[in-house]
C-alpha cells in the first residue's frame, strides 16, 4: 500500500479514532521518522489516514483549510494530562485529570509536567461519514513541535468530492455547484499586513510572486480568492492611506526603453524619433509598442472579421499618465466569463503605445506595429477622434471595396454625446434634442431594440429614411451632420460605413445587432492610472508597471479560472479544459505550464450541446408535454440539454431525496420532496419549475408525466418568476460605492427582437372624450380618391385639395374617409338662417394620410381606429403601403 496519499506522506492508514496516548507519544516522544512528517496542510484528502504535520514550517491556523471545502459542524473538546517522564525522558506514565478537579489543575500548572491536548472534530454537515480531527497538544501556553490530522472516511472518494460540492456550499446561481475554498488564515494576515502601504492589486501580485506564481501553486489555499475578498481584509487595517499625490514630469530614460526591447519579454518595438518644439527646438522622441505573445495572439484570433468568437477591439488613448500620451487596446475576452455572470466578459488589456504626440502618424505607427505581428485583418472601435481613426485606416481601411477585410465601428455613447452637444448649441429644447437622436441611433432596453436611422438594412434605405427624418431637422444642424469639419469623415458617413447594421452583424454583435461602446477601454484607462498609483511617471517606468501590474495580473486571473479560483471562469465553450483545484495542485509544474498553453490556445468546444446529437430520449417528447407557459424555443433547448443528459452524462442518487446530475465536468443537484422537485439552476428559476436536470431526474425515477401534469396545473407561475429575481435588497439604500466613468465587463443583453419606435400621437389608445358634434367611434377608412370624385374634393383640417385628373401618381390617390355629423342650414319663422347639428344623419369627410390633419380634428385618433377593406387591400401597391406605414405606422 502507499505510502503516500494525494502527494502527502502518511503516518498511518486508519479508520478508528486515535487516541490521546498516541497523540502524547507522537508530538512529546517526537520519535517520528522525517519521512513520516508534512512540511504542507494535507490537501483535497478524501481517504481514511493518519497525518503528522510540522507545526515550525506551518502556521497551526492553517491546519483548517484543506482545500476540500467548507466543514459545517464543529466540536472542539480539550483534556488536561499530567505526563511523567522517566531517566531517559521518555513518557513514563500518563495520568487523565479530571476538568472539574479545579485543585489538581491549579497544583499542575505550576511543575512542567502539564499538557493539554486540543482537538476539533469537523464533519460536512449532518454526514459524520467524513470526519476530520485536528489534534495539538500544547504545554506552557506554546504549541509542540507536531500536530495530528486524522481523516475518517467511510464513503468513496467520489462521494466524498460530492459532499463538499453540495450546491448549499456555494453562493453561484445558474452555474454548476463548486465547493467554497477558504484561504489560508496567515494568508489573510499577509494581506492585512501590507495593507498599510500597497493597494489591492498590488497586495495579490506581491502574494502571486511569494508563492512562486499562479501556475505553480501547491494550494489555491495560499493565494487571496479576489480582490473583494482583499478590500475586505484592508477595511480591517486601521489609519490605511491612499496617495493621490503627483510629482514633476519625468524624461524618459532611452537606454532603459532599449534595453527593456531587447529583453523580449514586453517592450516588442521602440521607435526613435525627433519632435519640434513650440519655439522651434528639435528634441528626441520616443514611441512605443507592447504586449504579450498571449494577448497578441488573442487580438490575431479573436478581433479578425469572421471570427467564430468575435470580439471589437477597442482603441482609445489617455492622459496624465506623464510628459507623454498611452493609447490602448483592449477587447472582451470570449474566452472567460465572470464567475456570477455567464454573460460578462472580461475586459483584457492587449496592447498599449506611448507617443509624446497625438497625431496621425503615431496612430499610424500603432497600426502598423500590430500589422507586423500578423494581424492582417482587424475589427476595431474608436470614439471618433480624427487622428486615431485617420492613422488607424491608413492601415487597416474600411473602403467599400471587397478587397478591405477590417471592420472600424463608431462609439454610440460618444456619437450620441456629439449630436446632444450640437443641438443644444443650437438652441433645441430637451425634448426635441433627445427625439432627434432617438431618430438617429435608435435605443437598446431589455433585450429590445428601438429601431433608429442606424438600423437600416442597407445603404439605400438608409439614404431614402434619412431624407424622410431630415426635413424636421433644424438646418443647421442638417449642415454639421454633412460637414467634414474638424473630423476625419462627416457624421452621416460614419452612420453609413461604421454604424450601420450590416457592418454591426459583421462585427459579431449578434443580429439583430446591439451598440457598441468603448467604456470597457476607458475603464481598462482607470485601472493603469490606479497601477501607476496615480503618480506621475516616465516613458520607460510606465512599461515596466504595465507588464508586473496590469498583464501580468489579468494573466494570474486567467490562469486562475481554469482551475475555478479567482473572479472569472472559463466560458460554457472552454469548459472542458476546466479542473478543480485539487486536480490542479495534484499536476506537476510542468504539467500545469502545459494545461495553460493548451487552454489559451485552445479553439472552442464545438460540440456544445445544441449540436451533439442523444442517443435517449426522454419518455414523453417535447410535442406531447402540453407545456404553453414557457417559450417554446427555450422548452426545446431544456429538452434537448435533459436528453444529453441522459445520454452521455448521469443522475447519481445521493440518498434522502438528493440527485446529483453530471453534465460537461460539472454537477448540479436536484432535491426530491414527494412531488416537488428543486433545482437551483437558472432555467429553473426562470420558468418557475421546469429545467433539464429536473426533466432528467424525473425521468430516471419514472415520474415525468406526474411531473408536467403537476407543472401544468400550477398557478401563479408568472409570480414566482417575478419574486425570483427579486434582489433581497431590493428597496433599500445600496451599498455599492460610485461607479467609475466607464464600465468594466459590461453585461450586454443579446437583442431578441427590434421594434419601431412607439409614436405616442397615434401608437397608443386614448381616452375616448368627444366634445365635437363629428367625434365618434367609427372606423377611419382608407379609400381611393378616384373612387369618391364627387366627394373627395379636399381635406376637412388643412383644406389641400387632393390631386384630380386623368393620371394621379402613386401614392397620392389614396385618403382617409370617416363618416361623422355635421351642420346643415336651416331658416326659422324670420327667414334668419342658423346652423343645426344633424342627430343621426353622417357625411363622409376626408383627410390627407397624414397623422396630424387628422388629430386636429380628432384628437382621440389612434392607428388602432384605421380599417382598411379587402377590396382596397388587394389595391394597395407598394407605395400606397409605404405611405400607410410611414404617416400612421400600419403594417399592411
Amino acid at each position: 500500500m502507499s505510502s503516500h496519499i494525494n502527494g502527502f506522506p502518511v503516518y498511518k492508514r486508519s479508520k478508528s479514532g486515535i487516541t490521546s496516548k498516541e497523540i502524547l507519544d507522537i508530538c512529546i516522544g517526537g520519535n517520528v521518522s522525517d519521512d513520516k512528517v508534512c512540511a504542507r496542510v494535507p490537501a483535497g484528502i478524501t481517504e481514511s489516514g493518519i497525518f503528522i504535520v510540522d507545526l515550525q514550517a506551518v502556521c497551526y491556523k492553517d491546519l483548517t483549510v484543506d482545500d476540500n471545502g467548507v466543514y459545517g459542524s464543529h466540536s472542539s473538546p480539550s483534556e488536561d494530562f499530567q505526563v511523567f517522564f522517566d531517566d531517559l525522558g521518555n513518557i513514563s506514565a500518563v495520568e487523565k485529570i479530571n476538568k472539574n478537579d479545579k485543585e489538581t489543575i491549579s497544583e499542575i500548572q505550576t511543575t512542567r509536567s502539564h499538557f493539554i491536548v486540543r482537538k476539533q472534530y469537523s464533519w460536512p454537515g449532518k454526514d459524520k461519514n467524513f470526519r476530520r480531527l485536528i489534534a495539538k497538544v500544547e504545554h506552557e501556553e506554546k504549541f509542540l513541535q507536531f500536530a495530528i490530522v486524522q481523516y475518517t472516511v467511510n464513503m468513496t472518494s467520489d462521494e466524498a468530492k460530492m459532499l463538499f460540492a453540495n450546491p448549499e456550499n456555494s453562493r453561484k446561481r445558474g452555474r454548476p455547484s463548486e465547493p467554497k475554498l477558504r484561504t489560508k488564515p496567515s494568508v489573510l494576515w499577509r494581506m492585512r499586513e501590507m495593507g498599510s502601504k500597497s493597494s489591492a492589486k498590488q497586495i495579490i501580485n506581491n502574494i502571486h510572486r511569494e508563492v512562486g506564481g499562479v501556475v505553480s501553486i501547491s494550494s489555491p489555499s495560499d493565494i487571496p480568492k479576489d480582490r473583494q475578498q482583499v478590500y475586505n481584509q484592508l477595511r480591517k487595517v486601521e489609519g490605511r492611506k491612499k496617495s493621490r499625490s503627483t510629482g514633476p514630469a519625468k524624461s524618459p530614460d532611452i537606454t532603459k526603453l532599449l534595453s527593456l526591447q531587447q529583453a523580449g519579454r514586453f517592450v516588442r518595438d521602440v521607435s526613435l524619433g525627433a519632435r519640434s518644439k513650440k519655439n522651434g527646438e528639435m528634441r528626441a522622441a520616443a514611441s512605443t509598442f507592447a504586449g504579450t505573445d498571449t494577448t497578441i495572439g488573442w487580438i490575431k484570433r479573436f478581433c479578425c472579421p469572421g471570427s467564430t468568437q468575435a470580439a471589437v477591439a477597442g482603441v482609445d488613448m489617455t492622459y496624465k499618465l506623464g510628459p507623454f500620451y498611452l493609447t490602448t487596446v483592449t477587447f472582451p475576452n470570449p474566452m472567460f466569463v465572470y464567475k456570477n455572470n455567464v454573460n460578462k466578459h472580461p475586459t483584457t488589456l492587449a496592447a498599449v503605445m506611448t507617443s509624446v504626440t497625438k497625431e496621425k502618424r503615431d496612430y499610424e505607427y500603432f497600426a502598423r506595429s500590430l500589422k507586423s505581428e500578423g494581424i492582417e485583418s482587424l475589427m476595431y472601435g474608436t470614439d471618433g477622434e480624427c487622428a486615431l481613426e485617420s492613422g488607424f485606416e491608413s492601415v487597416y481601411p474600411i473602403a467599400e471595396s471587397p478587397a478591405h477585410n477590417n471592420i472600424h465601428l463608431r462609439c454610440f455613447d460618444h456619437a450620441k454625446g456629439d449630436i446632444l452637444t450640437k443641438l443644444k448649441e443650437l438652441k433645441v429644447c430637451e425634448t426635441e434634442r433627445n427625439k432627434i437622436q432617438r431618430e438617429i441611433l435608435g435605443s437598446e432596453f431589455g433585450g429590445k431594440r428601438v429601431k433608429g436611422l442606424v438600423d437600416c438594412e442597407n445603404e439605400t434605405e438608409f439614404e431614402e429614411l434619412y431624407v424622410n427624418k431630415e426635413v424636421h431637422w433644424p438646418e443647421e444642424f442638417k449642415e454639421w451632420m454633412a460637414t467634414t469639419k474638424g473630423r476625419h469623415r462627416s457624421m452621416k458617413t460614419t452612420l453609413k460605413l461604421c454604424m450601420l447594421k450590416p457592418t454591426r452583424i459583421a462585427a459579431g454583435l449578434g443580429n439583430p445587432p446591439n451598440k457598441w461602446d468603448n467604456q470597457r477601454t476607458e475603464s481598462l484607462n482607470n485601472v493603469i492610472k490606479e497601477a501607476a498609483e496615480n503618480q506621475v511617471t516616465d516613458q520607460a517606468s510606465i512599461h515596466e508597471t504595465l507588464e508586473s501590474e496590469v498583464f501580468q495580473q489579468q494573466e494570474n486571473e486567467y490562469v486562475k479560472a481554469i482551475y475555478r479560483m479567482g473572479e472569472y471562469r472559463l466560458a460554457p465553450e472552454f469548459e472542458k479544459f476546466s479542473v478543480t483545484p485539487s486536480v490542479w495542485t495534484q499536476k506537476t509544474p510542468e504539467q500545469q505550464r502545459e494545461h495553460v498553453k493548451k487552454v489559451f490556445k485552445a479553439p472552442a468546444n464545438t460540440s456544445s450541446s445544441n449540436q451533439v446529437t442523444p442517443s435517449k430520449r426522454l419518455s414523453i417528447t417535447f410535442e406531447d408535454c402540453e407545456v404553453t407557459s414557457v417559450a417554446a424555443r427555450m422548452l426545446s433547448q431544456i429538452w434537448h440539454e435533459a436528453e444529453i443528459i441522459l445520454s452521455y452524462n448521469k443522475v447519481i442518487d445521493l440518498g434522502g431525496g438528493v440527485y446529483c446530475v453530471t453534465e460537461f465536468g460539472n454537477s448540479v443537484n436536484v432535491t426530491v420532496k414527494g412531488n416537488s422537485h428543486n433545482c437551483k439552476c437558472r432555467n429553473f428559476q426562470s420558468t418557475a419549475g421546469l429545467c433539464s436536470h429536473v426533466l432528467a431526474v424525473a425521468d430516471t425515477m419514472g415520474t415525468l408525466a406526474a411531473l408536467l401534469e403537476k407543472f401544468n396545473t400550477k398557478t401563479n407561475k408568472a409570480s414566482s418568476i417575478l419574486n425570483a429575481n427579486i434582489s433581497k435588497r431590493a428597496g433599500e439604500k445600496p451599498k455599492e460605492k460610485k461607479k467609475r466613468k466607464g464600465q468594466n465587463n459590461v453585461e450586454q443583453i443579446p437583442i431578441l427582437e427590434e421594434i419601431e419606435r412607439p409614436d405616442n400621437d397615434i401608437d397608443c389608445q386614448k381616452p375616448l372624450a368627444f366634445t365635437e358634434i363629428w367625434h365618434n367611434t367609427n372606423k377611419f377608412q382608407v379609400v381611393f380618391t378616384k373612387e369618391c370624385t364627387s366627394k373627395a374634393q379636399k381635406c376637412e383640417s388643412c383644406k389641400v385639395e387632393f390631386a384630380r385628373g386623368g393620371v394621379v401618381c402613386i401614392p397620392q390617390d389614396i385618403a382617409i374617409c370617416h363618416m361623422e355629423r355635421y351642420f346643415y342650414p336651416k331658416k326659422d319663422a324670420n327667414g334668419k338662417t342658423t346652423y343645426e347639428p344633424t342627430w343621426k344623419r353622417e357625411i363622409a369627410r376626408f383627410y390627407c394620410v397624414k397623422k396630424e390633419c387628422i388629430l386636429r380634428r380628432h384628437p382621440y385618433f389612434w392607428k388602432g381606429m384605421v380599417e382598411v377593406q379587402d377590396d382596397v387591400r388587394q389595391n394597395l401597391k407598394e407605395g400606397h403601403k409605404k405611405l400607410l406605414k410611414e404617416a400612421l405606422h400600419l403594417s399592411i
